[in-house]
């Protein structure tokens, strides 16, 4: 017999590591969006650059996310998505690192903001792709529903704690924070 309701893509041990991982990695993803532009506004006090420093890491979005569903099609999703959350981790760990050294120029926060954006592309396809690959088909319906709720919620959940942290810690130690979300 086959039970419904809407949690039940919880009952499989894959889908709850999923679905966790990938709603750290969204919120770190979301965190930065407010940390990035705060801290483009420090640098220039430009409403202009805070604009432009949040489309910077939408452009590989709007062009590559289509690529990376081909990528995800052809090459292992798991390791797609253990790549991309790798390389995350290093880019927010380098702004961190340059922020807390107080080294950081604007031109690098843009430059590290595109390649966020890029690996996020190429990420995000494979993560959604993901769902039917751990889930039995009398589940998918649950699982895809519950996914589509990670990123509702981690863009109420994701500036919160960025500003926060600013506050509370500074622009470094929330960019190493947002880094060491990306682990699980």
């Amino acid at each position: 017999m086959i039970s419904t309701g809407p949690f039940n893509a919880f009952r499989t041990p894959g889908f709850r590591l999923l679905w966790s991982a990938s709603l750290f990695s969204i919120v770190s993803f979301f965190m930065m969006i407010v940390a990035r532009g705060w801290l483009v506004l420090e640098l220039t006090d430009s409403a202009f650059m805070v604009t432009a420093i949040n489309a910077v890491p939408m452009l590989p979005m709007l062009v590559v996310s289509p690529f990376g569903g081909v990528v995800a099609d052809r090459v292992s999703r798991r390791l797609i998505l253990l790549i991309g959350d790798a390389c995350s981790f290093i880019i927010l760990a380098t702004l961190a690192r340059l922020i807390l050294f107080d080294v950081v120029q604007v031109w690098q926060v843009f430059v590290l903001s595109f390649f966020h954006g890029l690996v996020f592309a190429v990420a995000m396809p494979a993560r959604m792709a993901s769902v039917p690959d751990v889930l039995d088909p009398e589940h998918l319906s649950s699982g895809v529903a519950l996914f589509t709720t990670i990123f509702s919620t981690a863009m109420l959940a994701g500036p919160a704690p960025a500003g926060f942290l600013i506050e509370a810690l500074g622009m470094g130690v929330t960019f190493l924070i947002a880094a060491f979300m990306l682990l699980p």
